[in-house]
């Protein structure tokens, strides 16, 4: 048993190594619930994948909800993409006003076909058009989606900005933004999309991280820096520092691995 931890520990101490190549991940978080504008959660994220937002959004609401891909209708032109026929099709039976309703699978496999900036709008139960007319005028408008639809509970836009000429470019470092109607919603997703972070940084998958219980950021008000080399394991204990925007002011979360829980 002693062995197989010491050989866990020095392939994560080898992923620890190789993760510090990588950016860090930056959460600026703006919420002032008494304000007109930042009356809601509201999360930017950089860098961050579509595809890892959407899983960590699917894990925040785990109830059915209806996924609302704002702006859809290039996503239907056959030049916009390497969007296969099939996939084409199918969306298109999906189409409502502009926009498509999905699942989270859909979601994901969209994300992985088209190489443009698109909208999220997650809503509590089904969407009709006049629902998706009022949501997507919103968004054209610049005005608060959560506003525009009691039902939705959570915004998300991520993907790749768009380049004039260019479909194929992969931009990596597109920050996502998220808001969300309950901020406990919104700590749950920045737990979700950290513990995400964490376990590609040791080189594990998702579930090898003890969840991270959003009450462990409810004094983060403005967000954190997790840079890789940050994250510190020794034996059964990994340590990770979370440094406040600006500042030198850090603080440190523990998991201790044997038990499963952060401290």
């Amino acid at each position: 048993m002693t062995f197989r931890r010491s050989r866990s520990s020095r392939s994560s101490n080898k992923a620890l190594a190789e993760a510090l190549r990588r950016p860090p991940l930056r959460v600026e978080l703006r919420y002032e619930p008494g304000d007109r504008i930042d009356g809601y959660p509201t999360i930017t994220l950089t860098p961050c994948r579509a595809v890892t937002a959407i899983a960590a959004l699917d894990r925040v609401e785990l109830g059915a909800r209806t996924r609302l891909i704002v702006g859809g209708g290039s996503l239907l032109d056959p030049q916009a993409g390497r969007m296969r026929h099939t996939d084409r099709e199918r969306l298109a039976d999906a189409a409502i006003a502009g926009s498509l309703a999905t699942d989270t699978r859909g979601l994901i496999d969209m994300s992985r076909t088209v190489n443009t900036r698109f909208t999220i709008a997650s809503v509590d139960g089904p969407v009709e058009e006049r629902d998706a007319q009022a949501i997507e005028a919103a968004i054209a408008a610049g005005a608060c989606v959560l506003d525009a639809d009691l039902r939705v509970t959570a915004v998300v836009q991520c993907g790749s900005p768009a380049i004039a000429g260019v479909t194929e470019v992969p931009q990596p470092s597109a920050p996502v933004c998220a808001q969300f109607r309950e901020a406990a919603d919104a700590r749950r997703f920045i737990a979700v999309l950290t513990q995400s972070y964490l376990a590609r940084s040791i080189g594990e998958p998702f579930d090898a991280i003890a969840p991270l219980g959003h009450e462990l950021f409810g004094r983060c008000t403005t967000g954190f820096v997790l840079r890789p080399h940050d994250v510190r394991i020794d034996g059964c204990t990994m340590s990770v520092k979370l440094r406040r925007h600006g500042d030198r002011t850090t603080r440190t979360i523990t998991l201790d691995r044997s038990i499963g829980r952060w401290f």
